[in-house]
């Protein structure tokens, strides 16, 4: 579905004036833009569900402009990434409490993220 509307965009693009050799690119960016516009938009409902709005809020500012710049994992499919992107938001939103309480948890964390 993520593809068929990207295309439609992609088409009104250039039956209004877009350059028609660049159609490829359009689609692609509106396929990136609704893939993401759609896990946004899950996460901010769900939070709200469960109460926890401010930490998903604060979680993405940090973390959207990281996979943005650093890349990462790829699904091979729209539904697989949504859904692991909203996976791996809870997992960080819902274990923090236990990682900030155990030094050990979080010093596992470091030394992790320092030889990665």
């Amino acid at each position: 579905m993520i593809i068929k509307i990207s295309k439609i965009w992609a088409d009104w693009l250039v039956e209004n004036g877009a350059n028609s050799d660049d159609y490829e690119i359009y689609a692609y960016g509106a396929e990136c833009m609704l893939n993401e516009l759609i896990s946004d938009i899950l996460l901010i409902i769900t939070a709200l569900m469960f109460h926890k709005t401010s930490e998903m809020i604060l979680w993405m500012l940090f973390f959207t402009p990281l996979r943005i710049h650093l890349g990462g994992m790829h699904a091979s499919s729209h539904l697989k990434c949504i859904l692991s992107s909203i996976l791996l938001s809870y997992l960080c939103i819902f274990t923090y409490p236990f990682v900030i309480d155990s030094p050990t948890i979080m010093g596992f964390i470091l030394g992790e993220s320092i030889t990665n």
